[in-house]
């Protein structure tokens, strides 16, 4: 569909692109009062409404302008479109001719100049390489690709690699820390090093040990090219380069201003064909408040981006100061609006005929959790064992009836969590450099972030497993079905019973962790050449990462142990906490969830906490290197044009992190947290040497168009107590100009992290059953015996109703390096028939030793059992 009149086409480009699927046409009426064009690009199947088309032709601009606006069709994951609209504009005229831009035309070309060789940085490589690609594999996401890309988040650029896996992206919700990570290869977020410009990104978040680099600090607007490197990087880069090295090309030499605006949304239509509307039917027909069906259609997770880029050349182009801000506002998308989440789905997906559960082949069904509303009760002894033929009950009416637990009376907790994140970003940042001479070009690098982001899932409760509670026979608040069930019909205030209650807290709000991260980066260097041979490149850079975090509507399971040990108050004759005649909890107030509308505003404010953490990380480094031609004093093989390079270096580094949690944190009280957040404070100092050589072996050879050699070690001492060496080595052979063969064997390593090293110890949950539990327990009577089980309560043992077991969890100050050998073998093939177009084909084996990684609960109690560790 063609909206509205069209340009021929963008500043720059002659005619119709071949098999472009943007329609065009020209223009009729001037532009921002002058005879520059408008360029309005459509994709033709893009879907419009008259509105959003409205919207674009009112943005106003400066009087002497070239235009290009843009409308973009994406899709989601599942197909469905995502229609975004852009603007963007490079305004020029009298008063920027220095940017080099005419009035009202497109910028001139450039004088002809004399063909130069261009020595460029390769990623993989700190030895500059004419007109080469490193030994390693690399994929570039190149200029073109992230422009046709259409996203503004930089995660999304790189999922679209095979890969790359975007971990902590916008559609995690349950777990979040605020960040946006990347994965190469599975292996983990904190085992791929991320750079920017070559220099390591400082740690996103200050907690679980100060997390991998936070993509939401990098600015896309001004990536010139991303650079994804597989496999083993540390003897160029340091440790934790283990699955590979993703890095960020960063525009910091531009000339002119740049504005873009960008807004975007998800656009679904809802018909899911196996079964989960049929099924939401069937549920609403027991309970229509649980499952509500998504609408017909869903519109959601708007997106906002601004950005400002301007830049400025020295006179004579000796320097260049780039300056940016950019503004993101995203909206959250609920799975309520989507029928494949408008209930949480259970296991049913069958392909048998009809499954045990009585679902149709093919068809989902739904599920839901067990702590719901109006609550599930198991009698219990105080130490939360079941009682003879106790069994989960819940009550219905408005009498209070006790009932039988059916698994139609689950909660749907699907809905209210969260497929896209609502996030409000802001950056700015510069970038200046100036070269005096050959001998010293001075550069710096300021960047500011500050990323607003909240994580919601379903509301918290009273769960199994931070039970048991007391309850009071008189108390006042019991239906006569209670009483019967529970107290044998007698509401004796000298008689105490105890339960395991199952109620989730629907009067309140869902759970929400509000994470705000505010981020610098600071980097001053100089470069230049020492004579003819040698040249180097120093620099200090200082990253800091600060967190605040508010976790809001939470439950204190102390404070629910106090309101629902409620007696009648013997002066009002109204119900009351035992803990407010006693005096321990003035505060409390009953929370009634033995009625139906029993709980009260007063009630939630007294059980509902919030709960408070801060922190930082700070990154420090100290680098230099300096590269040498040794070519130039004849250290050159006859067969090849050009002679060894090497490269010798030594960096400093330290990594401090903190995080200072509140009390609520601190002791475990929350019941939707289900561990305690304890403390972290921990300094990591690395001092490294490096060198890396690269050596030609055979130019314009017959069979062999160009042959190379590198490897390159380095050794890291750390204030731990422990050193890592780390090697690579590479070769590369073109039989053709057109085909190049490349294999790489390297040892990479990374060092534990504070979390890792410094955590302290805490109890939390851990493990889900109990091998000495049940009537035919998993371990033998002598292994359970070793833990103190009983001949006779051999076979007797319940397991936990909740299914939820404690450990013991945290760091170990005695951990050493985990290492990785890594292989890779690659073809590529660029057709010189058709340009452009390059095929590669990579093998990668990456073999990791002394792993750190928590060990399980079963893995645990069955090496203790087998080895009689007990």
């Amino acid at each position: 569909m063609i909206l509205g009149r069209l340009a021929p086409s963008r500043p720059g480009q002659s005619g119709e692109r071949s098999g472009s699927p943007t329609a065009r046409g020209r223009a009729g009426a001037a532009c921002c009062g002058i005879s520059t064009p408008c360029y309005i690009l459509a994709p033709a199947n893009a879907n419009l409404s008259a509105r959003a088309f409205r919207l674009l032709r009112s943005v106003r601009l400066g009087k002497h302008c070239q235009q290009v606006w843009e409308i973009r069709s994406m899709s989601d994951h599942r197909g469905n479109p995502i229609v975004r609209a852009a603007v963007r504009l490079a305004l020029a005229g009298n008063a920027l001719a220095a940017f080099g831009v005419a009035h009202g035309q497109a910028a001139p070309a450039a004088a002809p100049t004399p063909p130069v060789t261009e020595e460029v940085v390769v990623t993989g490589s700190r030895i500059t390489v004419p007109n080469e690609v490193a030994i390693s594999p690399v994929i570039a996401i190149t200029p073109e690709t992230i422009q046709q890309s259409g996203a503004n988040r930089v995660e999304d650029l790189l999922n679209a690699l095979p890969q790359v896996y975007a971990a902590q992206n916008a559609g995690v919700s349950n777990g979040a820390d605020g960040t946006a990570q990347v994965d190469l290869r599975g292996l983990a977020p904190k085992r791929t090093l991320v750079l920017v410009n070559g220099r390591r990104l400082g740690a996103g978040t200050p907690v679980r040990g100060g997390g991998p680099a936070d993509l939401n600090q990098i600015p896309a607007e001004l990536i010139e090219r991303i650079d994804v490197l597989t496999g083993g990087a540390s003897s160029v880069y340091g440790a934790d380069a283990v699955a590979g090295v993703v890095n960020f090309i960063l525009n910091d030499h531009f000339s002119g201003v740049k504005f873009t605006a960008d807004y975007g949304l998800y656009s679904h239509h809802n018909d899911n064909p196996q079964g989960v509307a049929a099924d939401l039917a069937a549920w609403n027909a027991n309970n229509g408040t649980k499952f509500t069906p998504a609408p017909s259609n869903a519109n959601d997770g708007y997106q906002r981006d601004l950005a400002f880029l301007m830049g400025f050349n020295a006179p004579e182009n000796n320097g260049n100061v780039t300056l940016y801000g950019t503004y993101r506002r995203v909206a959250p998308a609920l799975q309520n609006l989507f029928d494949y989440s408008a209930c949480s789905l259970g296991s049913g997906f069958t392909n048998t005929s009809v499954s045990s559960s009585g679902v149709a082949a093919g068809h989902f069904s739904c599920a839901g959790s067990s702590t719901t509303a109006p609550g599930r009760f198991r009698l219990v002894n105080q130490f939360g064992q079941n009682l003879g033929g106790s069994r989960a009950l819940h009550f219905v009416g408005g009498v209070g009836t006790l009932v039988p637990f059916a698994n139609s009376d689950r909660y749907n907790f699907g809905p209210l969590n969260y497929y896209q994140r609502p996030d409000e970003r802001y950056t700015a940042g510069a970038f200046a450099h100036y070269t005096f001479n050959d001998h010293a070009e001075l550069y710096s690098e300021v960047q500011y972030v500050n990323d607003r982001t909240i994580a919601q899932i379903a509301g918290s409760g009273a769960f199994y497993g931070t039970g048991p509670y007391q309850v009071n026979c008189a108390n006042p608040e019991l239906s006569p079905s209670m009483i019967t069930t529970w107290c044998g019909g007698v509401a004796n205030p000298a008689n105490n019973v105890f339960l395991l209650v199952g109620r989730r807290n629907v009067e309140g709000a869902p759970r929400a962790d509000d994470l705000e991260h505010q981020a610098w980066r600071l980097v001053v260097g100089d470069k230049g050449k020492i004579n003819d041979v040698w040249s180097y490149d120093v620099y200090g850079s200082y990253a800091i990462t600060q967190l605040a975090e508010t976790y809001n509507n939470d439950v204190s399971i102390s404070r629910v142990k106090n309101a629902l040990n409620v007696v009648t108050d013997p002066v009002t004759g109204r119900p009351v906490c035992q803990s407010v005649l006693t005096g321990t909890d003035p505060r409390c107030v009953p929370w009634n969830i033995f009625q139906q509308n029993g709980v009260t505003q007063a009630a939630l404010a007294y059980i509902e906490i919030p709960l408070v953490n801060r922190g930082q990380v700070e990154q420090r480094e100290i680098s230099g290197n300096s590269t040498g031609d040794l070519g130039v004093y004849g250290v050159q093989l006859p067969t090849a044009r050009s002679g060894l390079k090497v490269n010798v270096g030594a960096e400093w580094r330290q990594v401090l992190n903190t995080t200072t949690p509140d009390l609520e944190y601190l002791t475990g009280d929350a019941a939707g947290q289900g561990s305690p957040t304890v403390p972290i404070d921990g300094q990591i100092t690395s001092r490294e040497v490096f060198i890396e050589a690269r050596l030609p072996l055979l130019d314009d050879k017959p069979g062999a168009a160009a042959m190379a050699f590198e490897t390159g070690y380095r050794y890291s001492d750390y204030s731990l107590g422990f050193s890592t060496n780390t090697y690579k080595f590479g070769l590369e052979w073109s039989p053709l100009q057109e085909l190049r063969v490349r294999g790489s064997w390297a040892r990479a390593v990374r060092a534990p992290n504070s979390a890792e090293l410094f955590e302290p110890r805490y109890v939390g949950l851990e493990g889900a059953t109990d091998p000495c539990a049940g009537a035919v327990p998993v371990f033998t009577p002598a292994q359970c015996a070793a833990t103190g089980v009983t001949g006779t309560q051999y076979g007797t043992i319940d397991g936990n109703p909740a299914s939820q077991y404690n450990g013991q969890l945290g760091g170990n100050i005695t951990l050493k390096p985990e290492s990785a050998t890594t292989k890779s073998v690659g073809i590529g093939w660029a057709p010189s028939i058709a340009p452009g177009l390059r095929i590669q084909l990579d093998y990668y084996d990456i073999n990791i030793d002394n792993t750190i990684q928590r060990v399980g609960f079963a893995t645990t109690l069955a090496l203790c059992a087998n080895q009689g560790l007990f």
